[in-house]
């Protein structure tokens, strides 16, 4: 997905970490510098299996903002883990700079509801990782994402319109009167 170009309706049918991959996928500028093929949601696997530069997408904590009768607003921190060769920093600078053009200051649908915005955390981490098998620079690129979640509508089963209360509203006196009259679990 270029910077200029609208988000694909297809995005509406993935989760949220489904959607983050797709717009790696479909962006010109990021599959240049990264495959969509070394890009995954989740932990990588096995660091020996991927040729660098690669990348992970992972979640972080979320924390909600409120709601109304059909939505919930919510923030969740996502973290781009950009790998790249020892000798390659900058190529990991190039790719997070084409990272925020593509997803900061966009939004698009998912399956649950919508990406509101995508908000740069700032320049991302970097820690270099000096093992025997490998030397190579882990750069780590928060973005928070601003969401808007439907919220799934209560199953009602049995009750008819208007009529009929749930056992979760029953009164204490009513409760306690069904425990009294013994009756089976």
């Amino acid at each position: 997905m270029s910077s200029s170009s609208n988000t694909p309706v297809s995005l509406r049918e993935e989760s949220l970490l489904g959607s983050l991959g797709t717009i790696w996928a479909r962006s010109a500028a990021l599959c240049a510098l990264v495959p969509a093929v070394r890009v995954c949601t989740g932990r990588i696997p096995s660091t020996e299996e991927y040729e660098m530069p690669y990348v992970s997408i992972l979640p972080g904590s979320g924390s909600s903002a409120g709601r109304t009768d059909k939505t919930r607003m919510a923030s969740l921190a996502v973290t781009f883990k950009i790998w790249v060769k020892e000798s390659q920093v900058s190529e990991g600078e190039a790719i997070e700079a084409a990272l925020e053009d593509a997803y900061c200051d966009r939004s698009w649908p998912y399956k649950y509801g919508r990406v509101l915005d995508c908000l740069d955390q700032g320049p991302g981490i970097k820690v270099q990782a000096d093992r025997p098998e490998y030397r190579a620079w882990e750069i780590n690129k928060i973005v928070v994402v601003k969401l808007e979640r439907r919220r799934r509508p209560l199953c009602r089963r049995g009750a008819s319109s208007g009529s009929g209360t749930s056992s979760a509203s029953s009164t204490s006196t009513s409760s306690a009167s069904e425990s009294s009259s013994g009756s089976q679990p």
